[in-house]
């Protein structure tokens, strides 16, 4: 016995919550068939809202997009309806929504590429420009006196991390008052 063959324009009339119908399925997966949702709608796990989001309509992507585990699948052949109708107007819908995902996905693609390129030039730029400021110095402070003048004197002595030999001094001269 072949299964029902339903037409789009026929799931579409099913879209509400006490009658709701979905197309999932495509080539890879066997093609399209048409799933009454209705009595799961409170079972499933994503809640009622995102099959009622697609409702009379072809799912498949959002479907495939998730990643249903094979418990789910199993569960969508207990609501089987039919079989979707492929006439000449689904078809061309199918080829049109196919196409415009394609073009979408290398869209997609040409993004990620230009975000990896970006961090790349960040990354590149805090290695050269800000990184060596913000590592290169350790601070210390030393405190002395100078015998010949008498005078107390705080020094700061910094010294580069990566270059120990390089060692910069910086003078404040600090008054005791006597």
């Amino acid at each position: 016995m072949s299964e029902k063959e339903i037409t789009m324009s026929e799931v579409a009339e099913h879209n509400k919550q006490d009658d709701c119908w979905l197309v999932i399925g495509n080539d890879k997966t066997g093609g399209p068939k048409v799933y009454d949702v209705t009595d799961y709608l409170d079972d499933h796990p994503g809640g009622a809202e995102v099959l009622l989001d697609v409702g009379g309509q072809d799912a498949d992507e959002f479907f495939e997009d998730i990643g249903h585990s094979k418990d789910a699948r199993d569960e969508l052949k207990k609501i089987l309806v039919g079989t979707l109708k492929l006439d000449e107007a689904e078809l061309n819908r199918r080829a049109e929504a196919a196409r415009i995902a394609a073009e979408r996905g290398a869209g997609g693609m040409n993004m990620m590429v230009i975000f990896f390129a970006i961090i790349a030039i960040v990354a590149a730029y805090y290695k050269t420009q800000i990184s060596p400021f913000h590592n290169r110095y350790v601070a210390t402070a030393n405190k002395s006196t100078l015998t010949n003048s008498g005078e107390s004197e705080n020094i700061l002595m910094a010294s580069s991390s990566r270059e120990p030999s390089n060692l910069n001094s910086i003078r404040i001269l600090i008054f005791d008052g006597s």
